[in-house]
């Protein structure tokens, strides 16, 4: 295996093994809040999924990066609405 190769490999590795952790604390951060999420929290969730939709298809999980990009345009529809409360679905 080239150096290439396995630096891949083993990002993706390291990707994996951290991917529950941050979708755990992507909930936790929505569940916190309750019905209304300030629209601080809510920029910030929009950041995250956006980073999560990119790096789940390019590491090789395309229904992850799918569904966070869904999430991703709830997010960004209710920060341009000026609603920033509600559950993201």
């Amino acid at each position: 295996m080239s150096d290439f190769a396995a630096q891949l490999a083993a990002l993706n590795e390291q990707y994996a093994s951290q991917i529950k952790n941050t979708l755990d604390d992507l909930a936790s951060c929505v569940s916190e809040q309750g019905p209304e999420i300030p629209s601080t929290i809510l920029a910030d969730l929009h950041a995250r999924l956006h980073k999560l939709a990119g790096s789940g298809g390019t590491f090789g999980y395309p229904e992850l990066s799918r569904q966070a990009c869904e999430l991703e345009v709830s997010a960004k529809d209710w920060l341009e609405s000026g609603i920033a409360g509600g559950a993201l679905r």
